[in-house]
Formats: C-alpha cells, sequence, structure tokens
C-alpha cells in the first residue's frame, strides 16, 4: 500500500488548506510524526487528521510487517519551525475528534428535562435523548419524577462558566436569581421537550451554542481561567464518554461513562 501525494484540496468534513507538496511516506512505527502547516484559524483540520493517521497508520508494509506505520508531511509554519505531532498531541487530537463527533450526536435529541435551581448556584444540567434508568432514584423533591428515576443518554453539565438563554433577547443568565419560582427555573424549564437542531463548539476554549427547536439559543462562555480560583467550565456526557471542558479551555476525556 503506498500513497505518493495527498491532493491540495483533500475531501475532508472539516474545513482546511494543504500545503501543495504534501506527500505520505513510511516512517519507523516508534517515531511517526507528522508536520503540519496550521495557522491557529485551521485548528479544526486536527480532528479529521488524527482520524486519517488512525486509518492510514498501520498498514501492511512490503517487509511484511503489521506495525508499519506513516508520517504525513504537511510543510512548515511560516517563520518556517514544523509542526510536528507528538504522542501528546495525537492524544489531544483523537480526543477532540471524539468530542466532536459526540457533540454531533445531540441534534435530533429531545431535551426533557432540565435540572437547576435552589442549591445549586448557576449550575445547570440539561438531558437529552434516551431516559437511562439510573441505578440508585434521586431524593431530591425539587427536580421531576422523571429525573429521580432517568438520566439522559446525553447530558451536558454546565459548571462554572458564565452562560445565557435567549429567544430574541435574553430569558436568562448564570446571574438570574435562582429561587425555584424564579426566571431562571422558568426559563430553562421552557427548553424541556424541544429537540436540539444544532451544536457548535468554538476555539479557542470550546464555547457551546446549542440551538433549540423552539428557536432558544442556549451560550456557554468558557470564561473559566484558573481552575482552583474559577473551577471548570462544563462537561459532555455522551453515551459512554464524559469530556470536561475544564479552566482554560482544556478539553479532557475524563472518564469511560458507567452504565
Amino acid at each position: 500500500m503506498s500513497i505518493d501525494a495527498v491532493p491540495e484540496a483533500y475531501p475532508l468534513s472539516l474545513p482546511c488548506v494543504w500545503a501543495a507538496d504534501s506527500s505520505w511516506r513510511p516512517a519507523p512505527r516508534h517515531r511517526a510524526q507528522t508536520l503540519l502547516p496550521l495557522r491557529p484559524t485551521q485548528w479544526t483540520v486536527v480532528s479529521t487528521l488524527a482520524l486519517i493517521v488512525a486509518v492510514m497508520g498501520s498498514p501492511q508494509s512490503e517487509a511484511g510487517s503489521p506495525y508499519y506505520q506513516w508520517q504525513l508531511t504537511l510543510g512548515n509554519t511560516e517563520n518556517g519551525t514544523p509542526w510536528v505531532l507528538t504522542d501528546e498531541r495525537l492524544e489531544a487530537m483523537n480526543i477532540l475528534n471524539d468530542f466532536l463527533n459526540e457533540l454531533r450526536k445531540l441534534r435530533d435529541t429531545e431535551c426533557w428535562a432540565v435540572g437547576a435551581g435552589e442549591g445549586t448556584g448557576s449550575r445547570i444540567t440539561l438531558h437529552c435523548g434516551r431516559k437511562i434508568e439510573r441505578g440508585r432514584s434521586l431524593t431530591n423533591p425539587n427536580v421531576s419524577e422523571a429525573l429521580r428515576q432517568f438520566k439522559g443518554e446525553y447530558v451536558i453539565f454546565v459548571q462554572d462558566c458564565a452562560w445565557r438563554l435567549e429567544l430574541n433577547e435574553a430569558i436568562c443568565t448564570s446571574k438570574t436569581p435562582n429561587n425555584n419560582d424564579g426566571p431562571m427555573v422558568a426559563g430553562l424549564h421552557s427548553l424541556v421537550g424541544q429537540r436540539i437542531v444544532a451544536v457548535t463548539a468554538s476555539p479557542p476554549a470550546y464555547d457551546l451554542i446549542v440551538e433549540f427547536s423552539g428557536a432558544s439559543k442556549l451560550h456557554l462562555f468558557c470564561d473559566c481561567f484558573d481552575q482552583e480560583r474559577d473551577g471548570g467550565n462544563y462537561s459532555f456526557h455522551s453515551a459512554n464518554q464524559v469530556f470536561v471542558v475544564g479552566a482554560g479551555g482544556v478539553l479532557t476525556l475524563e472518564s469511560r461513562r458507567k452504565p
């Protein structure tokens, strides 16, 4: 298996610009590297590139070794410094790719419960998708019966970042009083029964916009910078993974989600 060149406009699901002299060439298993001519505005290419490396990463070599890997050379940055894909960067790219793919699955799911109110500060939780029975029921009398017995297939847990819910104008924000009969709880509960029609995660800190079928939009502003002082921004629980956007917009895969 050999690929002599990557076209200048390689068909990808995410926007990017390839160097004209792009080429694939074999590299030893222990030293597979990638050189990327990416500007910060082209950050989205890395999630797809991670997928390409995964697909192309272990072809059968001429020597018959199943562990032969490849090196993708895309040139240098504007100042001549090569972008080298280290193991750490590859891991971060894989996490980003999984995160974006899982976020896409939110589309067309229904938000069937929202957790918010007294005792939680500005923290809120959105439960979407299928209802998954809890191993132990919640005892909080302020949440719905459905939420006491079930949790969402997908959960967005807004921790300490600023947020705003709007419908043509602001309905409520993270600064709105959170009394159980107040505007924050009432505004957030208006999302129950609406489908998610779009989700956007924006660099560099993964600010999130969730758009609903009733034209409501929930904006998350990842303004937490210091973990000890500010806390974390938000987490996204997919069917089997938990992604955390921590202080400084650092994205991590915290764990595999327990059934």
